[in-house]
């Protein structure tokens, strides 16, 4: 690409030391575009220090519709040496570098394009040397063509708390980097955004605020959590806004008690939800089994990070996948899900409410990392048309001395009664017990409480069979990819990209993980020549999951990184697998 051909697709990295506000000068740009109607699409990585250590922000924004991070940086704002050192290869050829001279050097043999930009003595003149990232936000909503009354709003609602000193100081300091911008305004106009499309009924969401709202939506009354990264955000958003709708936000002393807490309060009637990631899960894994024992619904969201163990909390992986379908003593059924995108988080937690609800048991909804803090302009949820599923409960006008919680029934399902009705009391242990939930251990009851138990799955995988949203099939295709969560978006501009070169690709992203349509997949797989599985683990899980039941020989595609798929990753295996 010509370096004065003009883009109309930007892909913005800032870099610098956490603690600097790589990430507030990003989130602003973000909500200063969206607001704008510019379509953003951003991704971010901080150290898991408090303060110190490399914090990268990235933000893709275009008037056009995007669909994942982007592939090579067009521009890269450096407010350190490290962020160059790390980043300055990811610059595409005809990519822009802006630097801080008094922070950075580029060698001599660096050879791209690239700017000065004084960001720590504009942030002085400013009265802070803390406004630095409002000096880069300035500048960078100048080369963008963002209106920059839209960024100082941002600004205004960020800092009106601090004083109006330091209101006024990150102002001049925003100011000051739009007005350094401006000599070079010529020189960089191919990043100048066209004009967006006006799209109205947009709300601004990262993921994390997506299943708190959809938690909401879905009439969640008890949150319950620990603190843990990249989950926390969650329980924050929902401590502001869930007592406002009559719910209740409890901070536990650990992911144990957290799900110990949920579950009661599940026993008590109301829906439950607790927030967590890998390591949270592991510790909650008996109380899940106990949930499935009990039949009580119970959803439990999972913000997978890199691991193992304590692992790389701020990047991301997608490493749960068979603990979250497997894990824990016994065999206890549970559901799994994976939302695709920003969108997907609040419509995917409604119907993990809905189905833990319906089918009594613990859903785990699988998140992750890039999810939880990407952030895009969706389009407003219409709360109206959503479907809210409340779990049965048995005829309390008519008193039944035979009640019995656990009976057996065709579909595995049985009326939930609620504490204070007499004659419906029932205890729910997490002994194998009778129909009516006396411990018994006896091989007769277990294997029939077995039997009912996993019932249940078998009835939602009757649904899920003839359900076809997950499947977008292309005709004459002979390349399938199959694969789940976030890694969605970059496969669907990867597929894009094939079919413009004459390459037809058919793509399979199931939201529900477990059950699986078992009878449906396997005539899916079986129609390709080729199946490529995508996912962010080393084993390839999924994959490997799939072929309990279809034989087949997956081309596995893997990252475990800790940083997402580029379509261009995706691309060039089509490219190869079609060969």
């Amino acid at each position: 690409m010509s370096v004065n051909s003009k883009l109309n697709d930007v892909v913005v990295r800032i870099g610098g030391e956490g603690g600097e506000g790589v990430m507030s000068a990003g989130e602003i740009l973000t909500y200063s575009a969206a607001r704008s109607s510019y379509r953003v699409f951003t991704f971010r990585t901080f150290p898991a220090e408090i303060k110190g250590g490399l914090a990268m922000y990235q933000l893709r924004v275009s008037p056009n519709d995007i669909y994942s991070m982007g592939d090579k940086l067009n521009i890269l704002m450096a407010f350190n040496q490290e962020a160059f050192d790390n980043y300055a290869s990811a610059l595409a050829d005809d990519g822009v570098l802006f630097y801080d001279p008094a922070e950075c050097k580029p060698p001599e043999n660096f050879t791209k394009k690239k700017y000065e930009v004084p960001l720590k003595e504009l942030a002085m003149s400013a009265g802070t040397h803390l406004a630095k990232n409002m000096v880069a936000t300035g500048f960078l909503t100048a080369v963008l063509g963002i209106p920059p009354e839209k960024s100082e709003y941002q600004i205004v609602d960020k800092f009106k708390r601090k004083g109006e000193k330091i209101l006024e100081q990150n102002l001049t300091a925003f100011r000051s980097g739009i007005e350094y911008a401006n000599r070079y305004l010529d020189e960089l106009s191919r990043f100048r955004l066209g004009e967006p499309k006006k799209r109205e009924n947009r709300v601004i969401l990262s993921g994390n605020q997506a299943i708190g709202f959809g938690a909401i939506a879905a009439g969640c009354k008890v949150a319950v959590g620990y603190p843990i990264t990249p989950a926390s955000p969650i329980l924050e958003f929902l401590a502001r806004y869930l007592p406002r709708f009559g719910g209740k936000v409890i901070q536990n002393e650990d992911e144990i008690s957290a799900l110990a807490t949920c579950v009661g309060a599940s026993y008590a009637g109301v829906k439950v939800m607790t927030p967590t990631s890998g390591p949270g899960l592991a510790l909650m894994t008996e109380l899940v089994t106990y949930a499935s024992m009990a039949e009580l619904p119970v959803v439990i969201v999972d913000v997978q990070r890199a691991g193992p163990s304590t692992g790389m909390p701020s990047k991301t992986e997608q490493t749960d996948l068979y603990h979250a379908v497997f894990g824990g003593p016994g065999e206890a059924p549970r559901i799994v899900i994976a939302p695709a995108n920003v969108s997907d988080c609040f419509y995917e937690t409604i119907r993990a409410f809905n189905l833990a609800e319906e089918y009594q048991m613990p859903v785990i909804l699988l998140s992750d990392q890039v999810l939880a803090y990407q952030t895009e302009a969706i389009p407003k949820p219409d709360i109206n048309s959503v479907k809210i599923v409340n779990r049965i409960e048995p005829d309390y006008e008519h008193q039944n001395d035979s009640y019995l919680r656990y009976k057996i029934t065709e579909t595995g399902l049985a009326p939930i009664a609620i504490p204070g009705h007499p004659g419906f009391e029932y205890i729910a242990p997490g002994l194998e017990h009778n129909e009516r939930g006396n411990p018994n251990y006896t091989p007769k009851v277990h294997t029939e409480m077995q039997k009912k138990r996993f019932k249940k799955l078998e009835t939602l995988i009757q649904v899920l069979e003839n359900e076809d949203s997950d499947y977008y099939k292309v005709d004459g295709a002979k390349i399938l990819i199959v694969s789940w969560g976030s890694t969605y978006g970059a496969i669907r501009e990867a597929i894009a990209k094939a079919e413009m070169d004459g390459i037809k690709v058919s793509h399979y992203h199931p939201r529900i993980l477990n059950p699986l349509p078992r009878k449906k997949i396997k005539e899916i797989i079986q129609s390709y020549d080729k199946v490529i599985v995508v996912e962010q683990n080393y084993h390839g899980q999924f994959a490997n999951i799939l072929r309990t039941f279809v034989d087949y020989n997956p081309i596995k595609v893997n990252n475990y990184g800790g940083v997402p798929f580029t379509s261009e990753e995706i691309y060039n295996k089509i490219i190869e697998v079609s060969k």
